[in-house]
């Protein structure tokens, strides 16, 4: 697959991604919300923390979104493997790690006001799961580009 392609690609999963979540922060969790709400009325206080709180988690995806929509660029323009991507990634990965350290803070604070489903903690923690092996990939990721970026650094100056 050529390099325009494949950057065409990944860039069509991030809208695709973004759409989804747009979806998800902006409907169905506030629906969900409203409805448990109104459900279990001496929890209802718990509505618009959450959701903003969700909206929160949602940014810092969106932040996320936002850099790899640049190494994309770069690698569409063949510059695969250079410092900026090496920078975007490590930034990714703390991105993911922020954004699994609110996930965890939410589940405790869920936690200590209400009374939890077993399928709602197991939910949170596949979230963790993920959200920690994204930290890390990234983080190798950028490790592994930033020595490829320093190789072909060396190599353009052999000539």
């Amino acid at each position: 697959m050529k390099r325009e392609r494949l950057s065409a690609w990944l860039k069509c999963i991030i809208v695709a991604a973004g759409l989804m979540l747009l979806a998800l922060l902006g409907f169905f969790l506030p629906l969900i919300g409203w409805e448990m709400a109104q459900a279990l009325p001496q929890l209802a206080w718990l509505y618009w923390p959450c959701l903003l709180w969700s909206w929160v988690l949602g940014l810092v995806i969106y932040t996320a979104m936002g850099l790899f929509w640049r190494i994309c660029t770069r690698i569409g323009r063949d510059n695969s493997f250079c410092r900026e991507n090496a920078r975007s990634l490590y930034r990714i990965s703390q991105l993911a790690l922020l954004d699994t350290v609110l996930g965890f803070l939410l589940l405790v604070f869920l936690g200590v006001f209400a009374p939890l489903h077993p399928t709602v903690v197991f939910g949170f923690a596949l979230l963790i799961l993920v959200g920690l092996a994204i930290a890390v990939a990234a983080a190798l990721l950028s490790r592994l580009v930033e020595k490829a970026a320093k190789l072909k650094e060396e190599n353009d100056l052999t000539v």
